[in-house]
């Protein structure tokens, strides 16, 4: 380890090295099994002295719907990481790809017959908690579809308030998100079908996430007049082949946008679309 690393480590406080941990556990998911195994390295050593922590079975830390949502992101307070030795992680139930699907679509209706929002946005919090966990685990293809049924269900936006509670825990689930497409975008596979390395996430699939994450930026530009994270998180997923997929996706919007720079009706809302897709299109031109 590089010495003044290290040094500065050692004279960091308390709080600073849990706020290290912490953005290193969201960030960077398969880092926490190795993480996990020191941690219970760690806590054996210490058991004899009385000051083994217990730990939840949650591998996450809990998502605190009333947060208030920033463009950074924000690892203070009182929160705490909870991480799980491999031998005390109780084993996932076979993933149900279509019950999980339907799952998901099934909120409006429970919300058009009377269930709480409250309840809904529970179950909606304990099905992404699961897509982290496989994650963590992995599990790449599930935790994948979790995510794919929570953005395409956003996407159909069937009423407000189910809007509102999407976007919400999007906003909570975006950067394991990032991390685990952008690790199942890299890392590659054996075939044993063509004896050759694959790419996890196919060329097919990738482009696929694509076209959900850029809708899914037009949608939020549409509703909160904001430029989010979501066009450099493309650019980060993204191959260089994928490059006139981005393009000619970005171009088709401009092109049903009305574009009169002479008219003195002013609309704001389609001003910005118009602006925030010209931006990205001049970038994706020239990187």
């Amino acid at each position: 380890m590089d010495t003044e690393f290290e040094q500065r480590l050692r004279e960091s406080g308390k709080d600073t090295l849990v706020e290290l941990v912490k953005a290193l556990a969201l960030r960077h998911p398969a880092l926490l099994a190795e993480m996990n195994l020191l941690l219970a390295s760690l806590a054996t050593s210490s058991a004899s002295n009385g000051n083994r922590q217990e730990h939840s079975s949650s591998e996450y830390e809990e998502l605190d719907e009333d947060e208030e949502e920033t463009d950074e992101w924000d690892f203070g307070g009182d929160e705490s990481v909870l991480l799980v030795a491999p031998s005390e992680q109780p084993a996932l139930p076979p993933f149900d790809r279509e019950a999980s699907r339907q799952r998901v679509e099934r909120y409006a209706a429970r919300l058009e017959q009377g269930e709480s929002i409250a309840v809904i946005t529970s179950d909606l919090m304990e099905l992404l908690r699961e897509a982290e966990v496989r994650a963590l685990r992995q599990d790449y293809s599930a935790a994948l579809d979790l995510y794919a049924f929570v953005l395409d269900e956003r996407l159909k936006e069937r009423c407000a308030l189910l809007t509102t509670m999407f976007d919400e825990a999007i906003d909570a689930a975006m950067p394991v998100l990032e991390t685990l497409l952008i690790e199942a975008g890299s890392n590659t596979i054996f075939d044993e079908q063509t004896i050759a390395l694959s790419p996890l996430l196919t060329a097919p699939a990738r482009q696929s996430w694509l076209q959900r994450l850029f809708h899914l930026w037009l949608k939020r530009i549409d509703a909160h007049s904001i430029d989010d994270e979501l066009p450099e998180m493309m650019l980060n997923l993204a191959w260089k082949e994928d490059m006139l997929l981005l393009r000619a996706l970005t171009q088709n919007e401009l092109q049903k946008i009305p574009h009169n720079p002479h008219s003195t009706i002013v609309d704001f809302a389609r001003q910005f679309r118009y602006r925030a897709l010209e931006r990205f299109l001049r970038y994706l031109s020239h990187p």
